[in-house]
């Protein structure tokens, strides 16, 4: 039976709740399934989402790239690191921004501990070294 798993409702900007992207068409029944094919897992047959390691490093990327404030902040971080970006680093600044270790796409903490924070200090550094080239 095909069954449309709903995305997540959040709150937006305005007070009035805003659907997020994360729809899906699902072929099981299962709560865990459905969540494991809303969340990525099934995505893709190497277990990456979206050319990332895994779906919280998609989503911790997903919410600095995409959120203004984040963005600035992001990128202003980039610019005044001197040196190669550290994974240790990466997930320090992450930390400022997310105190409780989880975006608001979180279900739990346990995400945060799943992200690859080489992966994202590797993309940082690039997004470093092509701002200098273009410099």
């Amino acid at each position: 039976m095909l069954r449309r798993h709903p995305g997540l409702i959040r709150q937006g900007r305005n007070g009035h709740s805003e659907q997020t992207a994360r729809a899906a068409w699902s072929t099981t029944s299962s709560p865990l399934k459905a969540e494991a094919y809303n969340r990525g897992t099934k995505h893709m047959t190497d277990s990456t989402y979206n050319g990332w390691t895994n779906w919280a490093t998609w989503n911790v990327e997903l919410w600095l790239d995409n959120e203004e404030p984040l963005y600035r902040a992001k990128r202003a971080y980039i610019r005044r690191t001197r040196g190669t970006i550290t994974a240790r680093e990466a997930e320090d600044f992450c930390l400022d921004l997310f105190p409780n270790r989880r975006t608001p796409d979180f279900d739990s903490v346990k995400d945060w501990h799943d992200v690859n924070w080489q992966e994202i200090a590797n993309a940082w550094q690039a997004e470093k070294e092509e701002d200098e080239a273009a410099a």
